[in-house]
């Protein structure tokens, strides 16, 4: 127990027991009692500074445990989106729209309040959800939906958009008939694409465009950059490759080189089959190999053909969709030839139907 009459250093160096039995002491002077009197106040200053400490050490274990929460938080959103994303694309893949918007719509509701997190990701799933809407007819509303997961304008793009976003919307407006705008597209995002498979999607669309455009030079040389760029990166038993050699199966059909022509477009058939199955690009493909072989004088078996594309295109869009026209066209092209005039004129009123509905300019 400390002494009543202790200096002021050794109380300072007291315990809190000692403190207290000090205050015990019945008989103190003066001089000790201010001593006492200012050592408690002291030590209880010391006590509730490191109170304070000890509270301010619990608010920021609390602060940092809340943090990881929220990050646990963002990390299983984003993997939700993440499946659900996965699931929208094995849909469409599957032609089960319905499942695809779905899906895609509830990401797109999840990442609705964070889309500048992520930039790439926000805008693959409007991307998506504009592939779907498109799927179903709602033009309109599938080409804003594409501008805004590329942040474009008349004359902007917003640099960080993704390549497969682009190439999307430019698809969009050559299926309308918009093809410089289309084009301006397709070249902007060009021009600083650093990345090889983006730049040969890129590439591949131009290519289409000018075939649209009647531009046969400029679609050769595009589609021989592509050929030889796919072939390098993916092989020749790829779908993406076996899509371009089904687009130059096109070039040559143009050109009058009928054997050529099917030789190619059988080729790329045979791969897109056995790598893809029966999707939109073989039945496109299939259109096209219709053509060759009616101009060659097959024209039962060309029907045939544009039964199947078109059987094809309507269970994998499941609407009058803009896929369906160039089928028609194909389908106008080889009654006319066979005297079947009924028929063609009917093939025709379809198709202006669907490109009424969807303000689609008709093609060169």
């Amino acid at each position: 127990m400390s002494n009543p009459n202790s200096t002021d250093e050794e109380l300072e160096e007291a315990t809190p027991e000692g403190l207290a039995g000090a205050y015990r002491t019945p008989v103190v002077s003066p001089e000790s009692a201010s001593a006492r009197t200012r050592a408690p106040s002291r030590m209880l200053s010391a006590l509730a500074a490191l109170s304070a400490a000890r509270d301010l050490e619990g608010s920021r274990d609390l602060a940092q445990r809340a943090a990881e929460a929220r990050t646990d938080e963002r990390a299983r959103e984003l993997e939700q989106r993440r499946c659900l994303r996965a699931a929208a694309i094995e849909a469409i893949v599957a032609g089960d729209w319905s499942t695809a918007q779905t899906s895609i719509l509830r990401a797109i509701a999840l990442g609705e309040a964070r889309p500048v997190d992520d930039r790439t990701q926000w805008a693959t799933d409007l991307a998506i959800g504009a592939t779907t809407l498109r799927a179903f007819g709602k033009f309109a509303t599938s080409e804003e939906t594409f501008r805004q997961a590329a942040h474009h304008t008349d004359g902007e793009l917003d640099p960080s958009t993704p390549a497969l976003v682009v190439h999307d919307l430019a698809v969009l407006l050559i299926h309308a008939g918009r093809l410089p705008a289309a084009r301006r597209l397709l070249e902007a995002a060009s021009a600083r694409c650093t990345d090889d498979a983006d730049a040969m999607r890129l590439r591949h669309a131009l290519a289409e465009c000018s075939l649209e455009e009647g531009d046969l030079v400029s679609a050769e040389w595009h589609l021989a950059i592509t050929l030889r760029g796919r072939a390098a990166l993916l092989g020749d038993q790829h779908p993406l490759h076996a899509a371009t050699v089904a687009t130059s199966g096109r070039l040559q059909l143009l050109r009058g080189e009928l054997t050529l022509a099917e030789r190619t477009l059988r080729s790329a058939l045979d791969v897109l089959h056995a790598q893809g199955g029966v999707d939109a690009t073989f039945a496109q493909t299939l259109l096209t190999l219709a053509l060759v072989l009616a101009q060659a004088d097959r024209k039962t078996v060309a029907v045939q053909l544009v039964d199947d594309a078109k059987s094809t295109l309507a269970k994998y869009y499941r609407a009058e969709h803009p896929a369906l026209c160039r089928a028609l066209r194909v389908e106008e092209t080889i009654a006319r030839t066979q005297g079947k005039l009924r028929e063609a004129d009917a093939a025709r009123d379809r198709r202006r139907a669907i490109e009424d509905a969807w303000a689609i300019t008709p093609p060169l």
